[in-house]
């Protein structure tokens, strides 16, 4: 997967108001950015994990920090039952 790069200018009580610590700086705003696109349909949880590299665990946590809502469709749960197939055999 190429990747794109952006760069980002914030004020910094920004980052101190949001509690981001300057070093944490790209990957807070690479979640955010990955929230955002899942929250308005763009791509899948699993996209977003994988993008954010984190674990659906820690997605459903930000969700819930983010008081977002899920999306789980029939793709999902098609992607899901293909991996555990996969993790299983």
């Amino acid at each position: 997967m190429g990747l794109a790069v952006a760069s980002v200018q914030l004020p910094e009580e920004v980052l101190t108001v949001a509690h981001i610590p300057r070093e944490n700086m790209d990957k807070e705003c690479q979640k955010m950015v990955v929230m955002e696109l899942y929250r308005k349909g763009y791509i899948s949880m699993g996209k977003a994990c994988e993008i954010a590299g984190i674990s659906q665990w820690e997605f459903f946590d930000l969700n819930q920090e983010a008081q977002a809502t899920i999306h789980y469709d029939e793709q999902d749960l098609e992607a899901d039952l293909r991996l555990a197939k996969e993790v299983f055999k």
